[in-house]
């Protein structure tokens, strides 16, 4: 009798047996593809760090070399050619103002890395536009703040 039961019994334990250890290698496979997920996020937020801290070195190198650039070309040139307009000196126009502006982009352009100039591709942004947005916006605080001006001469 006990071994009827037995008999009887036997495919259900096997079968219950199977479901649990399939349901156990479920939840391992789950779990490893879970840890495997969260470093791949680990890693790509570093990565994504180390490009963002690119990026901004990038962006603060352009901020460093307009403001240098732009006070050299003030002090040699911009200044007297500003002078020479203003009084209406015969030869000198606005287009040699505009030339330096361009000169100066150039210069801070050719300054940059490879590396910061392909991040900054990478981010999106239009360097040239930039670069001539924020040596612009030095002429503007340049004329705007002369101390500027003289410690740069000093």
């Amino acid at each position: 009798m006990a071994n009827g039961i037995f008999d009887a019994l036997s495919p259900l334990l096997v079968n219950l047996l199977c479901a649990a250890l399939t349901l156990l290698a479920a939840m391992a496979l789950r779990g490893i593809n879970s840890f495997t997920e969260r470093l791949r996020c680990e890693s790509e937020s570093l990565a994504n760090d180390d490009w963002r801290h690119l990026v901004n070195d990038a962006l603060e190198r352009i901020d460093t070399l307009a403001e240098a650039t732009v006070t050299c070309i003030e002090q040699t040139a911009a200044g007297t050619i500003r002078e020479a307009l203003k009084n209406g000196v015969e030869g000198i126009t606005r287009d040699e103002l505009l030339a330096l502006g361009k000169e100066a982009c150039e210069t801070v352009i050719g300054n940059l890395s490879d590396e910061y100039k392909d991040a900054l591709a990478d981010a999106c942004i239009d360097l040239e536009s930039y670069v001539k947005s924020v040596v612009e916006s030095k002429v503007y605080e340049l004329k705007h703040s002369p101390s500027l001006l003289l410690e740069g001469a000093v």
